[in-house]
Formats: structure tokens, sequence, C-alpha cells
């Protein structure tokens, strides 16, 4: 190939990098080319694409996985009755582990004689 048709073909690869788009080979069967020639002139055709990304996406994508968390907060609660959305902070009970620490195996470390106070759920 003479360098004058290279760089016309680079100068082409070029702009139409530019523009968003992206060389892409694959290997098809025969009877499956003109089907993929079609989708990719679907997928550059301003006018059909919009269409046939979602059509693709809805048929060859798989849907991301959603925590339970992100779906109960992304639900449409509002207007529903007896569902009550906020809920009290209640920091829990303080629990005196004075009997556990003098219990406890004297390997493990010194014993308080004064009563230590937790939170029972970690909150502080």
């Amino acid at each position: 190939m003479s360098s004058k048709a290279k760089s016309s073909f680079a100068k082409h690869r070029a702009r139409i990098e530019r523009q968003g788009f992206v060389r892409v080979e694959v290997n098809v069967r025969k009877e499956d080319a003109s089907l993929v020639r079609r989708v990719a002139s679907a997928l550059s055709d301003p006018s059909r694409q919009a269409d046939a990304r979602r059509f693709l996406r809805q048929r060859f994508v798989k849907p991301r996985k959603v925590s339970l968390k992100a779906l109960l907060a992304s639900a449409p609660f509002d207007g529903i009755d007896g569902i009550e959305r906020a809920r009290p902070r209640d920091a829990g009970k303080a629990v005196a582990l004075e009997r556990w620490l003098h219990e406890r195996p004297h390997s493990m470390g010194a014993c308080s004689a004064s009563t230590t106070l937790f939170p029972i759920n970690g909150l502080a």
C-alpha cells in the first residue's frame, strides 16, 4: 500500500475516533454477517441508535446486582399507610460486665474491681 493511501486511512480512522467511534472486528458465521452489519448500522445511525441500544441492552446485558438496602431505598413507600420509615435512635441499654470480668481466667489479663458499662449493641 502506498504511503498516500496509508495516510488517508490514518486520517479517516482519526476522524472516526474523534467522533467517538471505535473500530471493532468480530468473527461470525457467514449467514450472520449481514445481521451484524445491520446491528452496527443501527447503532451508528442517530435516528435509530437509542432504540437499538435499549433493545440490545434489554436482551443481552445482565442487570446489575442491587443490594437489598438499595432496593428498599428506591422503593416508592410514600403514600402507603402504616409504614413508618423513621425510627428512633436508641443506643441500647448499658450492661454491667463486672461479674464477667471477675469470672474470666486470670491468664487473660488483670481483673478490674470497678464496674465497666458498655452499650449492648456497641453504640456509644
